[in-house]
């Protein structure tokens, strides 16, 4: 039993400098990976551990980005919802077209609405297809590089009915494509109609 228990010694250990040092690490590879193989290179490779997903973060220095931005959002009171009708831009700058899948139609499928009171509690969170029925399985669609503008529709259930400001944000990723990094829009303030 004695081995056990240090065992959950050391991984709560490691959990604690791992919760004090991850915030002020440095953006860029979350870890280094050495290839232990006889005869392969001793040098750190530049990316995470080949086995895992890439990773998540976004590097400032990295200029291959797809961004995301919310241009502009309306919000109507309906009888049992609110309509909040969003014009969004997706810019690829990865330098290809990128495939995204999705089983409902179009590659904005994985983006998710955020709604918040103005102090930011959040109140809701919806995603594009929530309300939808899927089309087909696997469907895929290209992401061509440069602009892309699309109008993305939700009806959320989650607000009470005395609220009249809120503040919104698009969160999410382009499902099944070579880029794994979260899309985030700013937060914009809107008052429902």
């Amino acid at each position: 039993m004695q081995p056990r228990r240090w065992h959950w010694v050391g991984l709560t250990l490691l959990a604690v400098a791992v919760a004090v040092v991850a915030p002020w690490a440095p953006l860029g590879p979350v870890a280094v990976w050495v290839d232990p193989r006889p005869g392969q290179s001793d040098k750190p490779s530049p990316s995470i551990d080949p086995l895992a997903d890439p990773p998540l973060v976004f590097d400032p220095r990295d200029k291959a980005v797809v961004s995301l931005r919310l241009s502009r959002v309306s919000a109507e009171r309906l009888t049992h919802e609110i309509l909040f009708d969003c014009d969004v831009i997706l810019d690829n700058t990865t330098g290809k077209d990128l495939i995204v899948q999705s089983n409902f139609s179009s590659a904005l499928d994985g983006l998710n609405l955020v709604v918040t009171r103005p102090d930011g509690t959040v109140l809701a969170q919806q995603g594009h297809t929530d309300h939808l029925s899927p089309v087909a399985l696997g469907q895929t669609f290209p992401l061509k590089q440069g602009r892309t503008e699309e109008t993305l529709l939700f009806p959320v259930r989650d607000v009470p009915a005395g609220v009249r400001t809120l503040k919104v944000r698009l969160v999410g990723t382009l499902p099944g494509s070579e880029y794994r990094r979260i899309l985030s829009t700013d937060t914009l303030e809107v008052t429902v109609e």
